[in-house]
């Protein structure tokens, strides 16, 4: 190139993007169109196009779908001919399976690191418009670097529980945490360490400071969507994820702290007996919790069933419901198989 013109390294256009960024949040954070321009450099930068899965997996079943119509065989029997548009569908499908797998797992630095940090500022901010662009790009870093899920996911998580001063910008930014939360991908790689379903719990339960209608749906949303799943976690989850703490988070409130399944039980049951005045959706986030949490093959506190016993003479009619049901399902788990009313051999013993 002539002159003073030159070639941008990857790792320059990075450092030009954040610095830019840094600037723009500090001194023109209003400027919605430059925001979302920023953010959509930001995205084609770290990720390029990024390809989903569920879009290879459609283009997989569309071609076994016209392979199966539009199958001939040849004059001998045994010779199969297909359409020259079958070729280049399967040539299609064979770039794209490529691509994902080449596209994922690939290493985090420190720049990386700082620029996911801005996009989930850019996430969560306080206008829609800017959120819609920050999601997906958030999302799909998730996806390509190593240990940028580990960084996000608890930045996420502590957000619904932080009580700053009450204002519009802070229920905006709650509400986008929600929605991130629902996706698919985030409540996979939270369902897959119990360190993280305790810390999600803890940070679920003590968000009732969020008193705007609006914000509380989106609460009881993202609860619906992880309740659903936490049936199927099993006891013995291996610990593959070393979760980063965000500021200010330590001890107890550690993303790292997992003790088991009882501890997990009685920090829900000491949330429920400290908090008289919690408000009903969040008492009834808790029970449910630990309705969910009741299971065959773990032992149960004792406190568990002050709890529902207390829950079964509530004023709230859904907390009753729910209790009604817990303790019925409890007296299935440990009604005997046995035709007589003693299990002196201790055969059917459940603990």
């Amino acid at each position: 190139l002539s002159g003073d013109a030159r070639v941008f390294s990857r790792t320059e256009a990075g450092t030009l993007l954040r610095n830019l960024l840094a600037i723009v949040l500090e001194h023109r954070s209003e400027d919605v169109k430059l925001l979302k321009a920023i953010c959509k450099a930001t995205d084609a930068l770290l990720n390029g196009v990024d390809i989903l899965q569920k879009h290879v997996t459609r283009l997989q079943l569309r071609y076994s779908i016209m392979k199966a119509s539009n199958k001939e065989y040849g004059s001998d029997g045994v010779g199969k001919r297909m359409p020259r548009y079958l070729a280049i569908i399967k040539l299609h499908h064979h770039h794209k399976s490529r691509t994902l797998q080449r596209h994922r797992k690939l290493p985090c630095n420190a720049l990386i690191s700082s620029m996911v940090r801005q996009l989930v500022l850019l996430a969560t901010y306080a206008y829609k418009s800017v959120r819609v662009k920050g999601q997906p790009a958030l999302l799909s870093c998730c996806r390509r670097y190593t240990s940028s899920c580990e960084l996000v996911l608890p930045m996420l998580v502590r957000l619904l529980e932080v009580q700053p001063r009450p204002s519009n910008e802070h229920d905006q930014r709650v509400t986008g945490a929600s929605v991130l939360l629902q996706t698919r991908f985030f409540q996979g790689q939270m369902m897959r360490d119990w360190a993280m379903i305790r810390r999600f719990l803890l940070a679920l339960c003590r968000s009732d400071h969020n008193d705007k209608v609006a914000v509380h749906s989106c609460l009881v949303d993202l609860f619906n969507t992880f309740q659903s799943n936490l049936y199927l976690v099993p006891l013995d989850l291996p610990v593959k994820k070393k979760w980063v703490d965000p500021e200010g988070c330590a001890g107890d409130e550690s993303f790292l702290k997992y003790e088991g399944h009882a501890e997990l039980l009685m920090m829900l049951v000491r949330m429920s007996q400290d908090r008289p005045n919690l408000h009903w959706r969040y008492s009834l986030m808790i029970v449910h919790s630990i309705v969910a949490m009741i299971r065959d093959d773990a032992e149960v506190p004792v406190e568990v069933w002050d709890v529902i016993m207390q829950g079964m003479v509530s004023d709230i009619s859904h907390l009753r419901k729910v209790c009604f049901r817990a303790l019925g399902t409890s007296l299935e788990m440990i009604k005997t198989t046995q035709l007589s009313k003693e299990d002196l051999s201790g055969m059917h013993r459940r603990h």
